[in-house]
């Protein structure tokens, strides 16, 4: 064969095995295709479904964000434009003086020296202008000016008048301004010398920099650097005839100078500072142009206005909505309070006024501030009049019962109740009492402050009953005294004995002394015990004490327990033996267990004082007749003592003496106890009302929030099924998809099978 045949053989069954190839590869990328959609749609769907779920969430976090934004927002600080920059026009009239570093030598070759003249020997032409200027926009100097320069020599002497304009662009911050600008001007320059005067005409083109500063509104300074070039032309011809006759090559373009020039300068005219100024008409720290309420004193907190909301109620002051300022401090509270220095006790009785309970301590009669503000009408069908003591129930006992108050001297006994002075009435109700009644349902003299004698048995200690009511810095007397009714000198203000009968203990003032560690009564103590017994039979109205054990902190817990135990009994047995009913007594050890100094932090027993101390035997009175009053009486029919000590004998016991004002106090008493009953309903009532409202508007709330809810979710639902909806789209393109993909193959093995059949008959036809 040949070696075209060969290669032609060759493309035919590498074509056959690639068709084949493809075929297959064709069909296994559909087969896997197709459940790979299937599978990615699935995927896509769960993952739609937790998408929406996701969204709801941030839905709900955004919507509080959005809300906190707002209110960000609402309350960013806002920023006066005091003290920022604001053109200003401006004028001003000034001279400049200035010098230009030149070079004369054209003037010199071309006309001084054919014509045999003198030379000019000075390069410094010196300058003086006067100029208007005008800033009539930001940013933009127009000025007019007319100078005068010259040599100042003479034969020959050079000089120049002239007049021009000037634009200049300009920057001015507070005191200083820079500008550049170009000076364009036009006059008449004359050489003056011994033979003859030389006339022409000039331009003058001078291109500039400019740094002024403003030492007042009125006045400024400035430097200028520049470069001034002149152009003379316009030569008188019958001047300096012999130069051009001599120097045929005369020229007016010859004549001309340039050089850098330097120049001072001054301007008056009007030339404010461009900054805003800003007033503060209420100095209140906050700007007019910012202050919502720029004729009262306020703070930046409310943007220059008083608290919107005196009372702090939710409800705003009335000039909030006056000034049509309630959409601006829609955060802070809402509608309008008619009681702005009174606030709203939301009892669901017109709580949308701002105004409290018309009357408070609901004895029928308004409470002040009605009348004050002129709301008895409003408030008739539950008060009237006004009530001068707004918190006190008015006792109706038929004196001065319509002025809200109850009795001035409740005790009577000429000095007025502590409520009279504390609200300020002491005038009003001079002519009824007088001072100050520290016990107003005790009748007694000015002496005492109207409470009993403070120091009954007068040995300078207290009675009880004055450390009771908290007014032991009102009397001379100090200290509590446990013996009222006996003159003492110790620091209770009994009499110093070694065994006293207190409110609830047999107090003994030495100690009962033991064997050490042993439960034996020391001799010593006899005595003692002697008096404790004596003690049992002079108050027969002790009826059961406990005879108690106590040990120091030393030692084992149990055996100081039993110890103490020992010891209490030991005492029992011998008050018993001293005559004492034993069904007086009992006996218990409390071992180390009630100590009166406990141990300090991290020891691990007590000192010797604190042993002494912890060691004792106690008697406490466990039960006792009750105690009853004896009530004397002076010579005026006035109670005199409330205090005194238990009769021994119960048959000698003096029966409270009758007190015609007591019946009055009891009728009152009742009344008043009535009267805060039917108050504490009326409050019940009311507060039950509230809660019922509050209840409702919580419901209402969850309500909303349960609508929301439901929305979200279906909201989310919605979402969920549209891409669910998208997923099986994507599903169903994916599964044609594949089987596009399957033709596709199988058309492209067919081909490739068609044309190795075809190489391959070529071969066969052509061996």
């Amino acid at each position: 064969m040949g070696k075209k045949l060969r290669y032609m053989i060759a493309a035919a069954v590498i074509a056959l095995f690639a068709t084949d190839a493809l075929a297959q590869d064709a069909e296994t990328v559909a087969g896997v295709q197709e459940p790979e959609a299937a599978a990615e749609a699935t995927d896509v769907a769960d993952e739609a479904v937790a998408i929406a779920d996701v969204e709801e969430t941030e839905a709900v976090v955004d919507a509080d964000e959005t809300t906190e934004a707002s209110e960000k927002v609402a309350k960013e600080e806002r920023v006066s434009a005091d003290g920022s920059y604001k053109f200003i026009p401006s004028w001003g009239v000034g001279l400049q003086y200035g010098m230009t570093f030149t070079d004369m030598s054209n003037w010199n070759d071309y006309l001084l020296k054919p014509s045999r003249q003198s030379y000019f020997d000075v390069n410094l032409v010196a300058e003086h202008e006067l100029y208007v200027e005008w800033t009539p926009i930001e940013g933009l100097r127009l000025s007019a000016f007319g100078g005068y320069q010259s040599l100042y020599t003479s034969n020959p002497g050079f000089n120049y008048g002239y007049a021009g304009i000037e634009p200049a662009f300009s920057v001015r911050r507070s005191f200083y301004e820079f500008a550049v600008g170009l000076g364009l001007g036009y006059g008449r320059t004359w050489i003056d010398s011994k033979i003859n005067d030389y006339d022409g005409h000039a331009l003058l083109v001078r291109p500039f920099i400019e740094a002024r500063f403003y030492l007042c509104d009125i006045f400024a300074l400035y430097l200028r650097v520049a470069f001034s070039y002149l152009k003379d032309f316009g030569t008188d011809a019958t001047a300096y005839s012999r130069a051009r006759d001599i120097n045929n090559d005369l020229d007016t373009d010859k004549l001309s100078y340039a050089g850098p020039n330097i120049a001072i300068g001054f301007r008056f005219g009007d030339y404010a500072t461009p900054v805003v100024h800003v007033g503060d008409r209420d100095g209140d720290g906050v700007k007019d142009d910012i202050d919502d309420c720029p004729d009262d004193p306020g703070s930046p907190e409310f943007n220059g206005c008083p608290v919107p909301d005196t009372d702090d109620d939710g409800i705003c002051d009335p000039w909030v909505s006056e000034r049509g300022l309630s959409e601006a401090f829609a955060d802070v509270c809402k509608g309008v309070d008619q009681c702005p220095s009174d606030p709203e006790d939301f009892d669901g009785f017109e709580d949308e006024d701002g105004c409290p309970d018309g009357d408070n301590d609901g004895d029928g009669i308004c409470d002040s501030w009605v009348s004050e503000k002129g709301l008895l009408d409003k408030y008739a069908h539950v008060c009237k009049g006004a009530d001068q003591c707004p918190d006190e129930l008015e006792d109706f006992d038929g004196n001065m019962d319509e002025d809200g108050c109850p009795d001035v001297d409740n005790d009577g006994d000429g000095l007025c109740d502590p409520w009279v002075s504390e609200k300020g009435l002491s005038d009003k109700y001079a002519h009824i009492c007088k001072s100050k009644d520290l016990c107003p349902d005790y009748a007694a003299g000015e002496a005492t402050k109207g409470c009993a004698k403070p120091d009954t048995d007068g040995d300078g200690y207290c009675d009880p009953w004055v450390y009771d009511k908290g007014l032991q810095n009102e009397f001379s007397c100090k200290g509590k005294d446990l013996c009222p009714e006996e003159a003492g000198d110790d620091a209770n203000g009994c009499v110093t004995r070694r065994v006293v009968v207190t409110e609830d203990k047999i107090h003994i003032n030495e100690a009962i002394l033991f064997t050490l560690n042993k439960a034996t009564i020391d001799k010593q103590s006899d005595s003692l015990l002697e008096e404790v017994a004596k003690t049992f039979k002079d108050n027969p109205r002790i009826k059961k004490v406990e005879v108690q054990g106590h040990t120091d902190l030393s030692g084992k817990a149990a055996k100081n327990q039993k110890l103490s135990e020992q010891r209490a009994k030991a005492v029992y047995d011998r008050l018993v033996k001293l005559g004492v009913e034993k069904s007086r007594l009992t006996h218990k050890g409390y071992g180390m267990t009630n100590p009166i100094i406990p141990l300090p932090a991290g020891a691990k027993k007590d000192t010797p004082e604190a042993a002494a101390t912890n060691r004792r035997v106690v008697f406490q009175i466990l039960e006792q007749d009750t105690v009853q009053k004896l009530i004397t009486v002076d010579g005026e029919g006035k109670t005199v003592s409330d205090t005194k000590a238990p009769a021994a004998d119960p048959e000698k016991t003096v029966e409270p003496a009758k007190d015609v004002k007591a019946d009055k106090a009891k009728a009152k008493a009742e009344k008043a106890a009535a009267d805060a009953e039917a108050k504490a309903k009326a409050k019940a009532e009311k507060e039950k009302a509230k809660a019922e409202k509050a209840a409702a508007d919580a419901k209402a709330k969850a309500e909303k929030e349960k609508a929301k809810a439901e929305k979200a979710a279906a909201d989310a639902k919605a979402k969920a099924e549209k891409e669910k909806a998208k997923a099986e789209k994507a599903k169903a393109d994916a599964e044609a998809k594949a089987k596009a993909e399957k033709e596709k193959a199988a058309a492209a093995a067919a081909a490739a099978k068609a044309k190795a059949d075809k190489a391959a008959k070529a071969v066969a036809k052509d061996p």
